[in-house]
């Protein structure tokens, strides 16, 4: 099966694989489509394995939709477009447009709830924001440069669950946010940065 050459004459790719998701891409051909079925059929056979056709997808990059679904036919599998989810990220879409983020931000809302914070100790809500609410974004960040709003928004969800509030409730905050955010060796919490996390 024929692969995308990576950019300055570097080698071709045609699969990427993490754990039991295989990623196949090529030249939009029939002979590239037929060539994928008969390894699929090979794999079958000398693995006894089988391949599971509802969670097939076929995508089309600067193809019409007419010949995606007919790609689908004959792949047997679910014609989709871009963009479209990859190991939960989105692949394909602009990633500086802040819709595309909104699935990060969802995820800090729900986890730095104002439920959560007000059952939680000082410890407890350091804890949180350091371990988990530190390390949340860190996927996504380490791939895309979020938008300044973005990342402000989020500081925002982080900075008030801190202090025992949310988005829609704040508290008072007894320290600047820059301290906050400075070493422990200087006496302060050390929660990190997420700009500097996506860098």
């Amino acid at each position: 099966m024929a692969g995308i050459g990576l950019p300055k004459n570097g080698p071709k790719h045609s699969i990427f694989r993490f754990a039991d998701d295989t990623l196949f891409h090529g030249e939009w051909s029939t002979v590239n489509a037929k060539n994928l079925m008969r390894l699929l059929r090979c794999f079958h056979i000398s693995s006894g394995l089988s391949i599971n056709f509802s969670k097939r997808r076929v995508i089309g990059v600067g193809v019409s939709s007419q010949e995606v679904g007919g790609f689908a036919r004959v792949l047997s599998c679910i014609d989709e477009n871009l963009p479209f989810n990859y190991l939960g990220l989105s692949v394909g879409g602009s990633m500086t447009r802040k819709n595309n983020w909104q699935c990060l931000v969802d995820k800090f809302k729900n986890k730095l709830s104002y439920s959560i914070a007000r059952c939680l100790s000082i410890g407890g809500t350091l804890v949180i924001c350091k371990s988990v609410h530190g390390h949340l974004g860190s996927y996504m960040f380490s791939l895309y440069k979020a938008p300044n709003q973005i990342i402000k928004n989020l500081v925002c969800i982080r900075r008030n669950f801190s202090w025992g509030g949310n988005s829609d409730k704040r508290k008072v905050e007894w320290v600047a946010w820059n301290k906050v955010l400075n070493l422990k060796a200087l006496g302060v919490l050390e929660f990190g940065s997420l700009q500097a996390l996506n860098c």
